[in-house]
């Protein structure tokens, strides 16, 4: 099956029905090419493959724990002039070596590795030499230099390699920061969001903006969890819920193969805070608080500033707006839980309320999953909606159902609507079939 083919269906009609121009048909069909399912699924559209990108890291930097680990075993030995020139040495030749084949134009995939092998080795080396001269100052920093150098590598060479190792990195530095030394580290998240994040839309590489946007809400969380314990699940509400608007503000960009991580990544972070906010603890705490600090509100203010201004450009642009009855139901649940939580944060908490919305909207997700998963013939979102259906059944057993017979009715219920989604997806799926030989 391919991707993208029924639309360019389209535009050949729309280009013979003259609602259309050349031009225009031109640059529609570079918007959306032809491309296989197995493609989509793998990374190799939009940028880099997921597989080349992961595995040439994990390579690279499996081969240079191996070095270090061999210099290690003699490293006592040596005397300290030999151990600059083994790390002096090392550097020059993965750098020298990757350098050597890029001018000669060739094995591309191999000169990546060999620059990123560099920047290990650059790591191990500030490491090593530290302990030569036993410098015993703020190791953090290490982990910030290190960092650098792999940033500046990613956007000179370019490398998306490099820049997710700059991103593993920034993470470090910021942990060790806050919960090594309790220092709050306002820089790390930032340097991710506007320094690896638009590398990765340049290369349009799916798999660095994937890891940027996972890696972002974790230094985030280590920063604010060190301000406000409240203030953490707060920012990834409206991170969350920011994702899944960009998403939609994705499909209509030069990159639209961007659309999918931002829109995955927001359900998979909002999901589970919506299903912790139905619990009375979490909503007491967490999700009705009040502002307190100046340095709380300014975070808070920032992401509210990228939260409504993205919800609202999706609303007000034809090309973004939800089309379906399922993206309706789904931007008005994340809408409506972004302005109850934020009124009640700002004028009066009221936990009961947004416990009630919270469990609501699990439910709705769960049903949103299952349709969409039963209609797209996709086993994992399916499970996925079952799953968390029957999650949101147990988490509620003891808290709304006290009669015995209760309980009974209720898991006969959801006995029920699991057959009835395994019926579904069971005619969905011999439909499918059926097309497809067809169009064979």
């Amino acid at each position: 099956m391919e991707n993208n083919q029924w639309m360019r269906a389209e535009i050949a009609q729309w280009l013979r029905e003259g609602l259309i121009n050349d031009e225009q048909a031109m640059r529609l069909y570079a918007r959306y090419p032809v491309v296989s399912d197995a493609a989509v699924r793998s990374g190799r559209v939009g940028g880099t493959s997921w597989g080349k990108v992961i595995f040439s890291a994990l390579g690279v930097v499996i081969f240079g724990l191996g070095i270090v680990l061999v210099f290690a075993y003699n490293w006592e030995a040596m005397h300290r002039y030999t151990k600059l020139a083994v790390i002096g040495l090392s550097l020059a030749l993965a750098h020298g070596a990757g350098l050597w084949l890029h001018r000669r134009d060739r094995h591309p995939f191999v000169v990546d590795s060999l620059h990123l092998l560099g920047t290990m080795l650059f790591g191990a080396g500030v490491i090593l030499i530290s302990q030569i001269y036993h410098l015993n100052g703020y190791y953090p920093d290490l982990f910030l230099l290190w960092s650098l150098v792999a940033l500046v590598s990613a956007w000179l060479l370019p490398s998306v390699a490099q820049g997710m190792l700059a991103a593993v990195l920034i993470v470090f530095w910021v942990g060790l920061e806050v919960f090594e030394f309790e220092v709050l580290n306002h820089w790390g998240s930032w340097i991710i969001l506007l320094a690896l994040v638009p590398l990765a839309w340049r290369e349009r590489s799916r798999p660095l903006l994937a890891f940027c946007l996972v890696l972002f809400p974790v230094s985030l969380s280590f920063l604010t969890l060190g301000l406000a314990e409240e203030l953490m699940l707060l920012s990834l509400l409206w991170l969350a819920a920011s994702y899944i608007a960009l998403g939609r503000l994705a499909q209509a960009s030069r990159f639209p193969h961007s659309a999918g991580s931002f829109s995955r990544l927001g359900r998979l972070l909002l999901i589970p805070l919506l299903f912790l906010a139905s619990f009375g603890d979490v909503a007491n705490t967490s999700l009705a608080m009040k502002l307190d600090g100046q340095v709380s509100t300014l975070y808070y203010g920032l992401l509210l500033a990228l939260v409504l201004p993205s919800w609202g450009w999706v609303m007000l642009q034809a090309g973004t707006r939800p089309r379906t009855p399922a993206e309706w139901v789904e931007a008005g649940m994340v809408c409506l839980f972004v302005l109850v939580v934020l009124i009640l944060s700002l004028v009066e908490p009221m936990p009961s309320l947004v416990r009630s919305l919270a469990n609501l909207l699990v439910l709705g997700y769960a049903l949103l999953l299952i349709y969409w998963g039963t209609d797209q013939v996709r086993w994992k979102v399916t499970t996925l909606g079952c799953a968390l259906l029957a999650a949101l059944v147990f988490a509620r057993f003891n808290d709304l159902f006290e009669s015995l017979l209760a309980r009974a009715l209720v898991f006969l219920l959801l006995g029920g609507v699991l057959f009835l989604v395994g019926l579904r997806y069971s005619k969905q799926s011999e439909r499918q079939k059926i097309m497809r030989s067809r169009h064979a």
